[in-house]
């Protein structure tokens, strides 16, 4: 175990390095080993980006295990625990489920569920794992609200962004020693690092809001509730964000993507499914 969180750690330095951009590009400051293990790196890459359906499953479920063990949070970075017995937690998974049936990935099947957390956060793993914290569920006025941060997260795992990513960083630091374990060995800390270590892509956070917004629109969600609450909830404190850990800090630019937003909106969009706060409000009481 020591030999392995070693390696994660110097994985997740080597990430680190890169998206901050401070790597040097100095050959004579690279390893002897940097053409085999950039090799190494690349073949690693190459699984993440053709992985079947049943082994994204595997990898979501081994996550979604190690999230909820504490004696692993040396591995993931924090650990979560899930609410099973509220009325939220059906709540999430009937708006997770309605979503799900328009997404543009209708071959997978998902898995949403409730964190205990006053954040106002979510994310979304392969697999089809989406995770709702309380805090953002409290936030929200009304179901359309929540159903647009629940389609943004259903567009990261439609578009494969977490695979993506790990693949692009398995691809950057796979030379280092300790990583040539194999994709096993590394996957718990390299999804650890994409999903709450490393800058967000700004270009799969804009995808996701487009992808989003359709998928609220088939489902019959008032999709303009998507844009108020990035707006109202997320982008209020935007300029004083420093290092929170939640939504905004994870995911960026909210302000662009409302604008980008915006523009897209017709006046239908302000009609639909999901407006009654009322209804909302007496399903998260008490949580």
């Amino acid at each position: 175990m020591e030999n392995m969180s070693r390696s994660l750690f110097l994985v997740s330095l080597a990430l680190t390095t890169v998206a901050c951009g401070t790597q040097q590009d100095n050959v004579d400051a690279k390893p002897q080993e940097w053409g085999t293990s950039v090799a190494a790196g690349q073949a690693e890459a190459e699984k993440l980006r053709n992985l079947t359906l049943q082994e994204e499953y595997k990898y979501g479920a081994d996550f979604d295990a190690a999230l909820k063990d504490p004696a692993r949070a040396k591995e993931t970075g924090l650990t979560i625990q899930t609410l099973e017995n509220h009325p939220a937690t059906a709540y999430v998974r009937n708006i997770g489920q309605r979503l799900a049936f328009s997404s543009s990935r209708d071959d997978i099947t998902y898995t949403f569920q409730v964190v205990q957390d006053d954040s106002i956060n979510a994310f979304a793993t392969m697999g089809g794992y989406v995770y709702m914290h309380t805090g953002l569920l409290k936030a929200a006025e009304n179901e359309a609200q929540v159903a647009g941060v629940m389609a943004h997260e259903i567009a990261h795992i439609a578009r494969k962004h977490a695979l993506q990513s790990m693949a692009h960083q398995a691809a950057l630091g796979g030379w280092l020693k300790g990583v040539g374990g194999g994709l096993g060995s590394i996957m718990i800390g390299l999804t650890s690092a994409v999903l709450f270590q490393l800058p967000r892509s700004r270009g799969f956070e804009f995808e996701a809001d487009d992808f989003g917004f359709q998928n609220m629109r088939a489902s019959g969600y008032a999709s303009e509730q998507m844009i108020y609450f990035f707006r109202n909830v997320l982008g209020k404190d935007e300029p004083n964000s420093g290092g929170r850990r939640d939504w905004l800090s994870t995911h960026p630019d909210t302000a662009r993507r409302v604008e980008a937003l915006r523009q897209k909106k017709t006046p239908a969009d302000s009609n639909g499914y999901g407006l009654r706060s009322a209804e909302h409000k007496a399903i998260i009481q008490g949580l």
